[in-house]
């Protein structure tokens, strides 16, 4: 008889031995990466759900108005605004606005973030250009604000040039990078 119903204090690897399944459990070694974490099939297939889950949800940038007929605040889409326009339309000439956001997500669920430049022309925010997660890093400066080094562009650009959604680092790739608390670190432009 298995004793499966009965309480004990049994590990997982006294379980997978009782049901034959000893030669699937193999302890860990080494440091999780993104590349090994990528090829165990469940974290892959649950970062894709979750990417595709709120890849598909639309995305509306809202301005609130206040309404005189009825004295009080109204919310409209702010279809005008860069944000609404990039993250709901179109963000660059290459990816549709499903295939941008699922991409983000997929980097945050993975590497503990995820990153894009904006490009701006005339003062005005033309696209989004997604950065992989292995070419940027973050680091704090002493007046709290945020520094990124983007490595594909060798250069540095400041949060107010940038698209950034930080996580959890599960993957450890980075260094923790702490909270800003300066007051506008995260803000929408």
């Amino acid at each position: 008889m298995l004793k499966l119903f009965r309480k004990s204090r049994m590990n997982i690897e006294a379980l997978a031995a009782q049901l034959g399944l000893s030669a699937m459990i193999k302890p860990a070694r080494g440091m999780v990466t993104d590349e090994t974490a990528l090829s165990i099939t469940a974290v892959f297939c649950a970062a894709r759900v979750i990417a595709e889950g709120i890849g598909q949800m639309p995305v509306r940038v809202v301005k609130e108005e206040f309404d005189r007929a009825s004295n009080l605040p109204r919310l409209s889409v702010a279809r005008d605004h860069w944000a609404h326009r990039l993250l709901a339309v179109r963000p660059n000439e290459w990816q549709t606005a499903y295939e941008f956001r699922e991409g983000m997500i997929f980097n945050a669920v993975l590497a503990g973030g995820a990153l894009a430049i904006k490009n701006v022309v005339n003062g005005r925010v033309v696209e989004l250009l997604p950065v992989r997660p292995n070419q940027w890093t973050v680091e704090q400066l002493s007046d709290w604000s945020l520094a990124v080094r983007v490595t594909m562009a060798d250069g540095t650009y400041s949060r107010f040039d940038l698209s950034h959604r930080q996580g959890r680092d599960l993957c450890q790739r980075r260094a923790d990078v702490p909270k800003s608390r300066h007051p506008h670190a995260g803000a929408v432009d």
